[in-house]
């Protein structure tokens, strides 16, 4: 058995000023870009939430970019550690699609085999409602909670440690109502199970979050106008998405381009791809390759200087 300790937020990359690239692939949007800036760390005494710290710890605050819309606001994300669990991706309301739960994602020491109940009760507890506005449009506001989740870590090799959540739960309640013939319907409940696997990297963060299944239940109530009984309908499965949402972490990224300089994107393995005329060196100042627009080349590790249109780039292939 392998043990492995946390000394604070900074031994998993979370630094003020740090940023991170990764590569997304989304069932329903496609594919797109994202940087991750940590805007801040600062100690946090539990203000806000269900805890009190005696000893603040550190809590960071990251703000999340999707490069292919720049004119989206950032997502907003918080990550802490209390001295069991690191947590991350707190109030993010889109990144990845967990509408806002903090999770714990890391269990210190961390051991191959150790089970947690996944959502940080820091902030919430199963089953506690908060409200989310008018999702289904019908003048009344709707609900949401999350439900009782476990984390297992999976993979603990060096400084890479993997965990899988299986599944996170999450239920909206929605309002809507209407009739279906004669019989009054209400009170829409959709479950919302997220099978995800994280992969962290001592020093970096995180390098990979798969959303490799998606199932979405639903429920509702049937009302009979004329008598008054209900009943309530069955939990069903409205939906089954595999492959729903992939993050990659890039070590370089095509934002880290000075402007007007060509699209860049590197991925893993070093294959670098050039939308634009591009001649890359070596660290030494040889000339390694001369990339058309739209050409590719796959790289080994080490630091090459990319020309073009009178500027320069450094890339670091690991």
């Amino acid at each position: 058995m392998m043990l492995f300790l946390l000394g604070d937020l900074s031994d998993w990359g979370y630094t003020a000023g740090a940023v991170k690239y990764y590569s997304v692939q989304d069932l329903m949007s496609g594919s797109f870009s994202a940087r991750e800036t940590v805007m801040t760390v600062s100690p946090w005494d539990g203000t806000g939430s269900h805890c009190t710290f005696s000893t603040p710890v550190e809590m960071a605050q990251l703000a999340v970019y999707n490069l292919s819309f720049p004119s989206m606001d950032p997502d907003t994300s918080y990550a802490y550690y209390d001295g069991t669990y690191l947590v991350d991706f707190g109030g993010a309301s889109s990144w990845p699609a967990l509408l806002g739960a903090y999770l714990r994602i890391l269990k210190f020491p961390l051991t191959v085999g150790d089970t947690w109940p996944a959502l940080d009760t820091c902030h919430t507890f199963p089953g506690e409602r908060f409200i989310i506005g008018d999702e289904d449009v019908d003048g009344l506001l709707d609900t949401l909670y999350y439900d009782t989740s476990y984390a297992t870590t999976t993979y603990l090799n060096g400084d890479t440690v993997e965990v899988y959540i299986y599944p996170m739960k999450i239920v909206q309640r929605l309002t809507m109502s209407g009739y279906l013939g004669d019989t009054f319907y209400c009170c829409n409940r959709f479950f919302y199970h997220y099978y995800m696997r994280f992969r962290y990297v001592r020093g970096v963060g995180m390098v990979q979050l798969n959303i490799d299944t998606l199932l979405i239940y639903n429920t509702y109530t049937l009302i009979d106008t004329l008598t008054g009984d209900t009943l309530p309908v069955p939990v069903y499965l409205v939906g089954r998405y595999v492959d729903y949402q992939l993050w990659e972490y890039v070590p370089t990224a095509v934002a880290e381009r000075p402007a007007g300089f060509p699209k860049l994107t590197l991925n893993r393995g070093g294959l670098l791809k050039v939308e634009g005329d591009v001649s890359i060196y070596s660290h030494d100042g040889r000339l390694v390759v001369h990339l058309k627009s739209g050409g590719t080349v796959r790289l080994k590790p080490g630091i090459y200087f990319l020309r073009s249109r009178g500027r320069v780039v450094k890339v670091i292939v690991r």
